[in-house]
């Protein structure tokens, strides 16, 4: 089974890389497209490439990918263990003082670029889906979704798939540089989040246990080296 959608992905891969759907491909580098486990039971999915996943052509490498990696190892979470992706696989900038900078993904890209992220859920066939951040919310489980208020509910998925959102793991950092109390908050509140997923994976029977000692990444070792400063 793991071939057969190994081989599926690399030709859907190859189709999303070449993407001219919409205009985000005049400016981005190069598409970027999801990976990990094929045969992953749950998938991560994010707004969009940033920066350096931009750069390097992989999803979640950047700052905001160390935090998720982070959390999930400290939630017990082999991050090889999940398919990771986002909504779109362009990075969508906007000009702030003469240089590009992030922006949300508008309804038109997240449209053109569904027939992608439907795909992935086709060959994958997750059992859970995992969305990070408001857009990836409101893109999967419903238009009307609010990340504050609805965050760390179970919901359903497009193919009934039991859904979740929690925060983006950017927000956390935005957070960490600006109030160190109300990201120590969100962290546990994300953390509790992907507790609940491997809760809920091993409802399923299946474990999502990391494969790091001791569990702890290095973003809860500066945590707790700063509260001991």
């Amino acid at each position: 089974m793991e071939v057969a959608r190994e081989q599926a992905m690399d030709q859907l891969r190859g189709q999303g890389l070449a993407c001219m759907r919409c205009d985000l491909y005049k400016s981005g580098t190069q598409a970027v497209w999801g990976e990990g486990n094929v045969d992953a039971a749950v998938m991560l999915i994010g707004q969009g490439p940033g920066e350096t996943e931009d750069a390097v052509g992989r999803p979640f490498v950047g700052p905001a990918g160390e935090m998720l990696t982070a959390v999930l190892d400290e939630a017990g979470i082999d991050r090889r263990q999940l398919w990771i992706t986002n909504t779109i696989k362009h990075w969508a900038t906007a000009i702030q003082h003469g240089r590009r900078v992030n922006r949300a993904p508008r309804v038109g890209e997240v449209r053109a670029c569904r027939i992608w992220l439907e795909g992935e859920l086709a060959i994958v066939q997750p059992k859970i889906l995992v969305c990070a951040g408001a857009p990836a919310a409101q893109a999967v489980i419903g238009k009307q979704f609010r990340i504050t208020d609805e965050r760390g509910q179970w919901r359903s998925g497009p193919n009934g798939e039991a859904a979740l959102a929690t925060f983006h793991p950017s927000y956390l950092l935005r957070l960490r540089s600006a109030d160190r109390e109300a990201f120590e908050h969100a962290y546990a509140a994300v953390l509790s989040d992907f507790k609940a997923v491997a809760e809920r994976a091993a409802s399923f029977g299946i474990s999502l246990a990391s494969s790091i000692p001791n569990g702890r990444g290095a973003i809860e070792n500066e945590r707790r080296a700063e509260g001991s400063s």
